[in-house]
């Protein structure tokens, strides 16, 4: 069993929980070595990739008759072993007469209970995932700035270019769906050998599956991926998240969800919670605004679950600000580094809720959602951002109160809906140093002052879990949020 970082892992993990995943280990990954995924990789007479990932060339001196090349880390110029060891062998694709099975059957083949050797990779448990999981995709998923906008359907499994709908999901790339508990969104699983999301490619995450990046060796994001709330309509959900409260269904879902008022006046909807409480919704007179959702979950993100939706405002069914969607839930696991650039934007964030129609109240913010990185080491240079939304403004008389701000991708808090005649002003979303939503503003209930606001909705959760963290330069909101764990 391999020992590192102090924790024991892969074969008997892998054997037990992984029955049947076909695994190809290696690719080319930076770091001390080149690693191969087959004997094509390897130039010179006689090149062969070995178990361990690295190659070797003919050398009659070896038992062996093989000797690992300069570029095979701590390996280079010695021998390599006489055969390959059961648990390690790496399939040459020169060598393969019959087509590998499609991504989304890789549980019909044996288990490679080994991950190649090398200090550039930690063995750790991953995060509701599985090891095997982790160690299963042989080709890379790339998004070039060429490529531009992507869509990746966490329930159907595709990864879209806009453009022209042409497909990136490469046929080594597997995809698996995790159920995670009764009444949970699952997981939307990719499992790539490496990850590159270049400076200027824009990667929208759609579907109401949670998303999971399992990475065998290293990840890299340079441009934006964005999986926050609100997008479409402002009550829909990131992915992994929860929606806001609507005419069908006024309170708003989720485990943190604000709640829309209990009388029959024109008071604000509660904001969502998830790392804090949310706002309550504004009172209207005597009538209580809706009832803020509290902090759920868990700093270990287990399970991965985005935030919640925020609660109606008050009045007509057919007029009442919807509540904000929850923003989603993105997981990236890398075996080797995963660095964030200073350009890229990790979004999750909450939608900002609707503002009050025709004399009704304002509906509350989603809460933010969740991200967790890990890896051997994770470097952020750029936006972890999982702010909550303001609140929806009461309306004024019949013109419709604004809508609250969705989450941003800085620690500036989202402002609520602002007040105007008779509407009262939305509470602002948790971001920054101010994890939990503002309570929006009350009214008298005159003439003068009659729809309350939305109260703004909790930031959500930041887990960064690796032998090797360093955020200095990056910026998480809300700070509240941020968890560090060393394997």
């Amino acid at each position: 069993m391999i020992v590192r970082n102090g924790l024991q892992l892969w074969a008997a993990v892998v054997a037990v929980s992984a029955l049947g995943l076909v695994v190809a280990a290696a690719s080319c990954v930076s770091g001390p070595g080149f690693r191969c995924r087959g004997s094509a990789e390897c130039d010179g007479a006689g090149g062969v990739c070995e178990a361990s990932g690295f190659c070797s060339f003919a050398d009659p001196s070896c038992d062996s008759g093989r000797r690992y090349g300069a570029e095979s880390g701590s390996a280079s110029g010695t021998c390599a072993e006489a055969a390959p060891s059961p648990d390690a062998a790496i399939a040459d694709a020169a060598d393969i007469d019959t087509p590998p099975p499609p991504p989304d059957a890789a549980s019909d083949g044996p288990v490679d209970a080994s991950p190649p050797d090398g200090p550039d990779l930690a063995d750790y448990m991953p995060s509701n995932i599985t090891p095997a999981q982790l160690i299963a995709g042989t080709d890379d998923i790339v998004v070039t700035e060429d490529d531009g906008a992507v869509v990746i359907n966490t329930d159907t499994g595709t990864i879209i270019r806009t453009r022209d709908a042409a497909s990136l999901r490469r046929p080594g790339v597997a995809f698996a769906t995790i159920v995670q508990g009764a009444g949970l969104p699952k997981i939307g699983a990719f499992s790539a050998s490496n990850l590159r999301i270049e400076a200027g490619a824009i990667v929208t995450v759609d579907g109401a599956a949670s998303l999971a990046l399992a990475i065998a060796f290293d990840a890299t994001v340079d441009g934006s991926l964005d999986a926050s709330g609100g997008r479409a309509t402002i009550y829909r959900a990131g992915p992994g998240g929860f929606q806001g409260g609507t005419g069908a269904h006024l309170d708003g879902y989720g485990p943190g969800a604000g709640l829309t008022p209990t009388g029959t006046g024109d008071a604000g909807g509660g904001g969502a919670g998830y790392v804090a409480s949310g706002g309550s919704g504004g009172a209207r007179a005597s009538s209580a605004g809706g009832s803020a959702g509290g902090s759920f979950g868990t700093p270990e993100l287990v399970p991965l679950l985005g935030g919640a939706g925020g609660g109606c405002g008050g009045g007509g069914v057919d007029t009442r600000g919807r509540g904000g969607g929850g923003g989603g839930a993105v997981q990236i696991s890398a075996r080797g580094f995963l660095h964030v650039g200073a350009d890229a934007i990790l979004n999750v964030a909450g939608s900002g809720g609707q503002g009050g129609g025709n004399d009704d109240g304002g509906g509350g913010g989603g809460a933010g959602g969740a991200i967790l990185l890990e890896a051997r080491e994770v470097i952020v240079a750029g936006v972890l951002a999982a702010n909550g939304g303001g609140g929806g403004a009461g309306a004024n008389i019949t013109t419709p109160g604004m809508r609250g701000q969705s989450g941003g991708t800085t620690i500036a808090p989202a402002a609520g809906g602002l007040a105007s005649g008779e509407g009262g002003a939305g509470g602002a979303g948790g971001a920054g140093g101010t994890p939990g939503g503002a309570p929006g503003e009350s009214v008298p209930g005159t003439a003068s002052s009659d729809n309350a606001g939305g109260g703004g909705a909790s930031g959500g959760r930041v887990r960064l879990r690796a032998a090797t963290i360093d955020h200095v330069n990056g910026v998480v909101t809300p700070a509240a949020g941020l968890t560090e764990v060393s394997l």
